[in-house]
């Protein structure tokens, strides 16, 4: 009987202090909040601390302290704690630290940690998690080089796409895909797959992947675009899908050529017409070709200076006439600026000059060459006196004698 009732005693000594407890109060330490969420590698956040007093007596003396631990830390301005000088009973305080992220933390959840303490109370530690990522792992298409520029029918070229991480984390599995299904897209895959894979691109570093593509040798100019698929995940696991679109174009760079086929005018201080011949060696086809002959200190254009040709297809020559005065001058030839102006198959606008050579001759060399028109009348005089006399030796000689 002794023994039961020293046991409800007990009970009733421990009932007695737990509620004289309750009367003085405790607190509740919490972390309501912290923004932004989720943090990110070498930037500030800002965390919400509520401390509340869960008793119904008054709390003095509470003191809540921010312990930084790796990869958190303070700048030396902030102050990593707050003191309380009384909280009544069901009241509480809500404070504010603004805690730094480490460059290189670890993506993922990690821990901070708060100590508080109260009245005469021994100090109580507690973790609290936050998550560190970055929130938007960004994989971006540095450039698009083609080699060459323009890719010609029949023929392979070089399709290179230089990606850059940056993020402030390693991207990983990264696939590049070209989708060629379109069977209106005149490529295909040379000695390689239309699927390439990098294993990972370091926060900041480009890395480049690369794709032979040959041109169908049918394919007409114009401007395709390649759907391009690119995907990767972060160092949290999170995947990430970016549609792209690579424009190719079809088409080789015009190649013309000039010339002057032929002339009338041999010397300076002579006027006279030159016909000029325009050559489309190239695989592609010209438009809206605009022609003109610019004069300068050595000739001036008589007759009109600016011809519209038009179209000049792959293979195709055209040709014209234009009257010039050349003026007299001591050279042996003079340059004849012809300035062309056309689109090629794609729009692409071209502007070009080419000097033509007209060659000029002294007066000994047109008689040397027989250029001259009177070098060639006399010369026939002479063959002409020259048949004369071998008639009349033969006649003599034979047919009279008869």
């Amino acid at each position: 009987m002794k023994n039961i009732l020293g046991i409800i005693f007990a009970f009733a000594l421990l009932l007695s202090l737990s509620c004289a407890h309750a009367a003085v109060g405790g607190i509740d330490v919490t972390v309501t909040k912290y923004e932004p969420y989720p943090v990110e590698p070498g930037q500030y956040f800002d965390m919400w601390v509520k401390v509340q007093n869960v008793g119904t007596g008054d709390i003095t003396n509470a003191v809540i302290t921010l312990i930084p631990t790796y990869p958190f830390s303070l700048d030396s301005t902030e102050s990593g704690i707050h003191s309380i000088g009384v909280i009544s009973g069901g009241q509480e305080e809500v404070f504010k630290f603004k805690v730094r992220v480490d460059s290189k933390a670890v993506e993922g959840s990690n821990t901070i940690k708060l100590e508080y303490s109260y009245g005469s109370f021994s100090k109580v530690s507690k973790d609290f998690t936050i998550l560190v990522q970055t929130r938007d792992a960004i994989l971006n298409i540095n450039s698009i080089e083609r080699l060459p520029e323009n890719f010609i029918p029949g023929q392979v070229s070089n399709l290179n796409i230089v990606l850059e991480n940056t993020a402030d984390s390693a991207l990983t599995d990264i696939g590049v895909k070209l989708d060629l299904s379109n069977t209106s897209l005149p490529f295909t895959t040379v000695n390689t797959s239309s699927e390439k894979s990098i294993h990972v691109i370091d926060s900041g570093e480009k890395q480049t992947v690369s794709f032979d593509l040959l041109t169908f040798p049918d394919a007409e100019p114009s401007i395709y675009k390649i759907p391009l698929t690119i995907t990767y995940y972060d160092n949290v696991g999170t995947k990430y899908t970016k549609n792209e679109v690579v424009s190719l174009i079809v088409g080789d760079v015009p190649a013309i050529e000039t010339l002057l086929s032929k002339t009338t005018i041999k010397q300076g201080g002579s006027s006279g017409t030159v016909t000029f011949e325009i050559i489309n060696k190239g695989l592609a086809n010209i438009k809206f070709l605009t022609i003109e002959l610019q004069n300068t200190n050595e000739f001036e254009t008589i007759s009109t200076a600016k011809l519209y040709v038009g179209e000049l297809d792959s293979d195709d020559t055209d040709s014209f006439d234009m009257t010039i005065y050349v003026k007299p001058t001591t050279k042996s030839t003079i340059d004849l600026p012809l300035h062309l102006q056309y689109l090629d198959s794609n729009n692409k606008a071209y502007d070009i000059t080419e000097n033509v050579k007209l060659r000029l001759y002294t007066g000994t060399e047109l008689s040397l060459y027989g250029l001259n028109g009177g070098n060639g009348t006399w010369i026939i005089i002479v063959g002409v006196i020259a048949l004369l006399v071998a008639g009349w030796f033969v006649y003599n000689k034979w047919i009279k004698k008869r």
